[in-house]
């Protein structure tokens, strides 16, 4: 298990699940709290979404995994969970999305966590979706990137994308099988 730097609850990560972040300087001028700083910079989620033909709304999903107000539902249903930090120079608003499938291996997982912490949740598979599921099909990693791209470039103008570097990846990858054993 790794900590986030914004803290919040356990999440599931692994290559059914996108995980993002939207990091932006924090100027003086435009100081923002923590409701106006999600609402603002799930901006180009929000729009990525729609250009995909969903309409994400915040909203609380009892059930769902690490629920909150700021997370993003569509048709009722929890699709994408956020978190944010903001430090004295900068923001980070990230969340995690699951894509195609791993649900039932995520709620396994995450109570049985919470469950050994002598917390238990009660996360219901009914509450949460997948793109794919809200979609009613499947789409490319391309097509999605592409459209979260166009999203946050609607919201925000210019936009720089990063992936990971390939040793990044190697190191997360050699980091998974280490936390597997």
């Amino acid at each position: 298990m790794l900590k986030r730097l914004s803290g919040g609850q356990a999440i599931w990560q692994d290559e059914r699940f996108l995980n993002f972040s939207v990091i932006a300087p924090r100027r003086i001028r435009e100081r923002l709290g923590i409701p106006e700083a999600y609402r603002h910079y799930s901006q180009g989620l929000i729009l990525g979404l729609r250009e995909l033909g969903l309409k994400a709304e915040f909203r609380h999903v009892e059930g769902a995994f690490c629920d909150g107000p700021y997370d993003l539902a569509v048709s009722g249903r929890k699709l994408v969970g956020t978190a944010q930090v903001q430090k004295r120079n900068y923001v980070i608003v990230h969340g995690t999305m699951p894509i195609a499938g791993g649900l039932g291996e995520m709620i396994s997982w995450v109570s049985r966590f919470y469950e050994l912490a002598g917390k238990p949740v009660g996360l219901k598979r009914e509450s949460m979706a997948t793109l794919y599921e809200l979609l009613g099909q499947r789409i490319s990693w391309k097509s999605l990137i592409d459209a979260l791209r166009e999203g946050h470039r609607r919201a925000f103008g210019a936009v720089e994308l990063e992936v990971p570097l390939p040793e990044e990846q190697a190191q997360a990858h050699e980091l998974r099988e280490t936390l597997l054993l």
